[in-house]
This record gives structure tokens, sequence and C-alpha cells, in this order.
């Protein structure tokens, strides 16, 4: 029988095969600094629930219970999706722009890796953060036959019941302790990153010329920007 990992006690997690891009150094969400430095998620608070000692490949599931606190600026290393179960204000400050979103329970929120994030929230917070190792979902999206280059749309505070009826199992196979094995994480795994590209990803367009491509950074900024003002008179 596979227990959950009490939070605090660190070990060396399970691999399989040639899946072996989960590590010992790797058994929390991590962000990394400006200086590439990768740190925890939420350094001062340890998860009441963590999947580490499952070894499901390619996620990695934490709850989270915090205070009113500030979220210093991170970058993901991961695509990021949080599932909010109670009502919170949150701050997000991203690209420099502060966005403030009131939460309720079954809130998700969607940050694809790379973008730059921070913020803090006025009430305490409760949630499971689901973090998807890029690579994974690329192998998935090659697999299925999704046309690439791809890029992930960040989404904050929408509802979206298949997200969050996959959180659901996953908090619930945490808390009895991973009793189905590491197929049923997996699958749940496979079947969030399928949802995620079927409906949060945007095709990017191949282009021959190189000085016409638009940097995939540049891209995600202009992807988020229209997301983010989709109630605006947009100009090109």
């Amino acid at each position: 029988m596979i227990k959950v990992r009490p939070a605090g006690e660190r070990g060396k997690a399970l691999t399989k095969g040639g899946d072996s891009h989960r590590t010992s150094s790797q058994d929390r969400i991590l962000v990394s600094v400006k200086d590439g430095t990768p740190k925890p998620l939420f350094p001062s608070d340890e998860p009441s629930l963590t999947s580490t000692a499952c070894a499901w490949t390619g996620l990695l599931v934490e709850k989270h219970r915090l205070p009113p606190v500030e979220f210093p600026e991170r970058i993901a290393n991961s695509h990021l999706i949080a599932l909010h179960f109670r009502p919170a204000k949150l701050a997000w400050f991203l690209g420099g722009h502060p966005q403030t979103r009131r939460m309720t329970r079954g809130s998700l929120d969607i940050v694809p890796q790379g973008t730059l994030l921070g913020g803090y929230s006025q009430d305490e917070t409760e949630f499971l953060m689901m973090a998807l190792d890029p690579s994974f979902v690329e192998r998935l999206a090659s697999d299925a036959g999704v046309a690439a280059p791809f890029e992930l749309v960040r989404h904050l505070g929408i509802h979206d019941s298949q997200i969050e009826h996959i959180g659901l199992a996953l908090k619930a196979e945490l808390e009895t302790g991973c009793l189905s094995g590491r197929l049923y994480g997996e699958s749940l795994a496979v079947a969030l990153s399928a949802h995620l590209l079927c409906k949060y990803a945007a095709h990017v367009p191949k282009t021959h010329s190189h000085n016409a491509a638009l940097p995939a950074y540049k891209l995600r900024r202009v992807i988020e920007y229209i997301n983010d003002n989709l109630t605006e008179d947009l100009t090109l």
C-alpha cells in the first residue's frame, strides 16, 4: 500500500524507466526567482497533502491552506492549475499589471509554464495546486496529433466542471493514501492534460520568415492581454 508522505518529510520519489524527470530535489512544486534559482511555490508553508510519494509521472499535487499573504514574483516552472475551496479575494501581478479576482468555491486558475506571477491574498485561502510537467503535456499532444507548436492560455478565476472533478478526484486519492495505485493518478494527469489541450491551448502558426516570427514569450503576452481585455475595444 502506498501512503502519502506526511508534510515536511523529504525523500526520493519513485521513478519509472525513462520517466526519471522527477528526482529527490523535485518533491515540491517549484517556481524560479529572477536569477533562475528554483524555489518551492510557497516556501513558508508545507502542504497538508502532497503526491510526492505517489510518484505520478508528469504531475505533482499539493494542497495548501494559507493566511492572508503576499506572493513574491516568480516564474512558473510547470503548468499550474489551482482549484480553490473557499471564497477569497486575490490580487495578481502579471507583467506589472495588477488584476483582482474574487474566488469562490470551485474557482480555477490556469497559469502556463514561463508565466511571471506574483500578488497577494486579502483573505485566508485553501486550494489544491496541480503542476503538470510541460514535456508530459507535449508528449501527450504529439501522441494525440495536436498541431504544434501550441501555447496554453492563462485564465484566472474561471469555472470548469471537468477540471474541478479531476481535482477533487486527485484530492480524494491523496486523502486515502493513493490506494488506487499509480495508474489511477497518471490517468487523471492524462485526462487533465487532454482537457487543457482541447479547451485552453492556442495554436501558434509556423512561419518561414524569421524576421516576422513573434517570440514565444511575446506571443504569450499578446494572448494574455487579449484574454484579459475581451470587453475592451482592442486594436492591433
